[in-house]
């Protein structure tokens, strides 16, 4: 692709819901012409706060959180603070390296994913 499309910039991979990250992760660590082409700026998980609680204990979601740089837990006004605050705690110990912002809508501060490196790098608090 990077040979087709040499002026690309940037590359987005979305999976499903439910799909393995670490197939998609790990060419990057390994693979010597991909890092020289690709620079792995992280990875987000979307999780869903109303339904959080239910969907936590399969397999591949806990994956994805495990893996995430950035967790965007939305639909945060969808549940009460002592629900938000379990799900967040739950979060950072699955992954504490992880930022984690809260939103609605999937609206967050610096929606800039081009930017998600810089802020993984710099920001280690837990938004």
């Amino acid at each position: 692709m990077a040979s087709r499309a040499p002026d690309i910039d940037y590359l987005l991979i979305e999976t499903t819901g439910v799909a393995d990250p670490a197939p998609l992760i790990e060419p990057f660590f390994r693979d010597q012409d991909l890092r020289r082409i690709f620079e792995l700026a992280g990875t987000i998980c979307i999780a869903d706060a109303q339904n959080f609680t239910n969907q936590i204990s399969g397999f591949e979601q806990q994956k994805q959180l495990i893996l995430s740089d950035l967790v965007i837990l939305n639909k945060i006004s969808e549940n009460s603070r002592e629900e938000a605050d379990s799900a967040i705690k739950t979060i950072g110990a699955m992954n504490p390296t992880a930022t984690v912002k809260t939103c609605d809508f999937a609206q967050i501060e610096s929606p800039n994913l081009i930017d998600l490196k810089l802020e993984i790098t710099e920001t280690s608090e837990k938004n």
